[in-house]
């Protein structure tokens, strides 16, 4: 529908208070005016959504999935499944994880901002979340990204009880680098997986490789009850290498 129509729609003394009524499943691509409205519009009913949102800048898709997580935390009372292919920021999480009923997430983190900025300690609140997917959005020849390290040690013979846990989530799958696993495993700490997903995609050094026996450990030790433990270096074909003198800062 062309934008030309959102006056009418909005104005039009028929209209109904909600267009689709039996709309139950939204993929939505286009950041419209008019395509924004008729997914918020929708909100109540539908159980099914797909934000791939494309823009001219950053700013705007960003501003574009704020505006719509808003809406959808406030009306959104049959969604139990959503997927965001966009990097999100800590704004839309803090949305997302206001949408009690979600059941299902798939999220997408970037590579250049902080895992820890985003709180996923936040994704407690979803009771009734059991499956969740992160990836990350990796430039595999970014060497700054290739050399990052976490901020905080970590001793697998010494895992603390942590006051937060993901109270029902039986599937985990994450597909990112070394340090972000680490840190997405440290903010989550589920404790009833029965599935986990581990992929690692190739980046410039490959060093972040030896963060990956931790992040196993933490799952394992806090997961009795896994069923499926898979863990995947994805190279396509590519020559994987570690450049040695980048391991430095994981000694």
């Amino acid at each position: 529908m062309y934008a030309g129509w959102l006056p009418y729609t909005l104005g039009s003394s028929g209209r109904p208070s909600t267009l689709f009524p039996s709309l139950k499943r939204i993929f939505l691509s286009t950041p419209t005016a008019l395509a924004l409205y008729v997914a918020n519009n929708s909100a109540h009913s539908v159980k099914f959504m797909e934000m791939a949102l494309s823009g001219k800048t950053a700013m705007e898709i960003r501003e574009n999935g704020r505006a719509l997580t808003s809406g959808l935390h406030q009306d959104a009372r049959a969604l139990t499944n959503l997927r965001i292919t966009n990097p999100l920021g800590g704004e839309i999480l803090r949305n997302i994880a206001q949408i009690t009923s979600l059941e299902s997430l798939q999220i997408c983190v970037s590579s250049k901002s902080s895992v820890e900025a985003l709180h996923l300690d936040r994704l407690g609140q979803l009771a009734f979340l059991r499956r969740l997917c992160i990836k990350q959005n990796l430039d595999p020849k970014d060497r700054e990204i290739a050399a990052t390290s976490p901020n905080k040690p970590f001793d697998a013979r010494r895992i603390e009880p942590l006051s937060f846990k993901v109270p029902r989530l039986q599937e985990l799958r994450v597909v990112a680098n070394g340090t972000a696993q680490f840190c997405i495993a440290t903010a989550l700490v589920p404790e009833n997986l029965e599935i986990l997903t581990l992929s690692i995609p190739p980046d410039a050094l490959n060093t972040q490789m030896v963060l990956i026996p931790n992040v196993m450990a933490m799952y394992a030790k806090g997961n009795p009850s896994l069923a499926s433990f898979t863990v995947e270096a994805i190279h396509k074909g590519q020559d994987v290498r570690v450049v040695p003198e980048a391991l430095e800062p994981f000694r």
